[in-house]
């Protein structure tokens, strides 16, 4: 793994600035493992949960997408998404934000994890959705 600059020296993402999400859809063989609010231990152990923690609180403490009031409330959707993935992207990680959920992995690895990272009623949200094998990158 590279080193990753710390976050204070890392350039700040702008809203708009991704390349196309790099999602390859479902494959052949695919296995996904889903967890619910109901049975949230069905997929493995995270592995990346705690990075994707830090970037949306690091995203949050800028105040990308996010009210300065509140920094639980989403006012924009895709400046914060955008600025998750770029944090991720910026610490060496795959991200991609799919229009409902993250995924999150790293080059080689055979598969990915998936993340709800905001609520329909515009809240941050921390929940690990998936563990999916082969990775979704195209």
């Amino acid at each position: 793994m590279q080193p990753v600059a710390p976050p204070s020296t890392r350039p700040v993402p702008q809203a708009g600035s991704l390349a196309p999400t790099p999602l390859g859809g479902e494959k052949p063989g695919q296995v996904a493992h889903v967890n619910t609010i109901q049975e949230p231990r069905i997929a493995p152990r995270s592995q990346f949960r705690d990075v994707v923690n830090q970037a949306i609180d690091a995203v949050r403490a800028r105040g990308q997408g996010i009210d300065p009031q509140d920094p639980d409330r989403i006012t924009d959707y895709d400046t914060y998404h955008s600025a998750v993935v770029s944090e991720l992207r910026g610490r060496g990680y795959n991200a991609a934000y799919d229009g409902e959920e993250l995924a999150v992995g790293r080059a080689n690895d055979s598969f990915n994890e998936q993340f709800d990272i905001s609520t329909s009623t515009g809240l941050v949200r921390r929940f690990y959705k998936s563990w999916i094998s082969p990775p979704v990158w195209a």
